[in-house]
């Protein structure tokens, strides 16, 4: 599958997301986390990170699959990235060569470099689905990486700005801060490992 994602991406802390968890639970609709594995390639060089790509394979229920983004654009918390996700019979990286995500990597780095890929590390997401009042669509994070975890609001949507205008001052009134998020989920992660 290939597209071009558009997400609104808040932080929120713990606090925040029992916040959050309570309000979906007063509305009927109780946060249902599903823990989704998700491992990171490049080169030991950093060719992807430098070129504004990310390649990982996430395993969620059983399944698995790959997905490469080409970010476009990262501003106050709003991320246009093109996507291209296949599925791939195991969670190994070798499942992942003759998918679309590894022909446009090999397209976008060049052979020697999609040879040159490995681990570079692991993010453990525990993600719940909720819809607020005004029908948009939230995945609620908690994540943890190495050693740390963090909470993050995102919102996949055509018009960003719409979503932020209803978004903030929504959350606001359940008493949830949340601030745009400056770096995407394997950005903290490679700056933790770095760290």
């Amino acid at each position: 599958m290939r597209g071009i994602e558009r997400e609104l991406k808040l932080m929120i802390d713990a606090a925040g997301y029992r916040r959050l968890a309570s309000w979906a639970q007063a509305a009927g609709a109780p946060l249902a986390p599903v823990t989704q594995r998700n491992v990171y390639f490049d080169t030991p060089s950093g060719a992807l990170r430098a070129g504004g790509m990310m390649l990982r394979v996430r395993s969620r229920g059983g399944a698995h699959e790959a997905t490469l983004k080409v970010r476009r654009a990262m501003d106050d918390g709003a991320m246009v990235a093109e996507e291209i996700t296949a599925p791939l019979a195991s969670g190994a990286l070798q499942g992942a060569v003759g998918t679309a995500p590894w022909r446009a990597l090999v397209a976008a780095v060049g052979a020697e470099a999609a040879s040159a890929l490995e681990v570079q590390g692991e993010l453990v997401t525990h993600r719940a689905e909720v819809e607020t009042p005004h029908g948009l669509r939230l995945e609620v994070d908690h994540s943890e990486y190495a050693g740390q975890e963090d909470w993050e609001v995102e919102c996949e949507v055509e018009d960003l700005e719409a979503a932020r205008a209803a978004l903030l001052p929504w959350l606001a009134s359940l008493g949830v801060a949340a601030t745009p998020s400056q770096v995407t989920k394997v950005g903290r992660l490679f700056g933790a490992l770095r760290g």
